[in-house]
């Protein structure tokens, strides 16, 4: 899959935009300086989300971009998170990018 998400970043023009970081992300972030995604994309195990969220909050820069993938197809794996941005007031839209499923935008 990494290989994947590279060749369409290539294909896209945007390599020297973009920044691959091929690991663990669970092991990778915490290693990483604070403030040092500006845009990040979640397509992971989706019981694990709010781990990922969560890792990630000090290492944004503001304004950041979350794009968080598969959120209505398979709510059901993610209610954890779903109930930490509702507690926490955290603000999102959805995109449906087809019947049965969407996207997640969170701008802070």
């Amino acid at each position: 899959m990494q290989n994947e998400a590279c060749e369409h970043f290539h294909a896209c023009w945007v390599e020297s935009f973009i920044t691959p970081l091929l690991w663990d992300a669970l092991t990778l972030i915490p290693t990483l300086p604070d403030t040092y995604f500006d845009f990040v994309f979640i397509d992971a195990m989706k019981k694990s989300y709010l781990d990922y969220y969560l890792l990630i909050q000090p290492k944004l820069v503001s304004p950041a971009m979350i794009i968080v993938d598969d959120v209505k197809k398979f709510r059901y794996k993610m209610e954890n998170f779903y109930n930490y941005l509702s507690e926490k007031k955290i603000e999102y839209t959805l995109y449906e990018v087809d019947d049965d499923d969407a996207t997640m935008i969170i701008l802070l």
